[in-house]
């Protein structure tokens, strides 16, 4: 409470007070330690200070966001700055996503919605269409505004 209270003194005394800085505690977790790992569980720090810790995705993953007041990540280092008070940092992983690109031959309708079914985003035809064929594609296949039909980039 900040008082201190001497009875019965009968001569000059000296009190020594000590004082202690408060430490909190920052723990870091990763969302999934399969996807990736954080170098340090936890560590103790001072009121005010800041500390840090390595991440490092596995292979397949990335870092995809942190959780934690105060908190930034900078390459594959995690930082909490002005800790006031103990603290979880969640380090998200996430997988890497691709697109794939397919080549067909065949230039009718029915191809395109067979790579559309397989999931694919893109298909690129091994020669330039004809206005009939483009036209046909665009008449039958319904879901043709979400693929990309075009040239092959260089």
């Amino acid at each position: 409470n900040g008082i201190i209270t001497a009875a019965n003194l009968t001569n000059n005394t000296t009190c020594t007070v000590n004082f202690a800085i408060n430490t909190y505690t920052v723990s870091f977790v990763s969302n999934n330690t399969n996807y990736g790992t954080v170098a340090d569980a936890s560590k103790t720090v001072n009121h005010g200070s800041s500390t840090s810790t390595t991440i490092t995705p596995k292979t397949g993953y990335h870092y995809a966001s942190l959780s934690c007041t105060g908190g930034s990540v900078s390459g594959s280092t995690v930082t909490v700055s002005n800790v006031t008070d103990n603290i979880t940092c969640t380090v998200n992983f996430a997988i890497n996503t691709y697109t794939v690109s397919f080549v067909s031959n065949n230039t009718n309708y029915g191809i395109y919605q067979f790579w559309y079914n397989l999931g694919a985003k893109r298909v690129v035809p091994a020669r330039e269409l004809s206005i009939a064929e483009i036209t046909e594609i665009k008449n039958n296949f319904i879901i043709c505004h979400e693929m990309k039909i075009g040239k092959k980039r260089n």
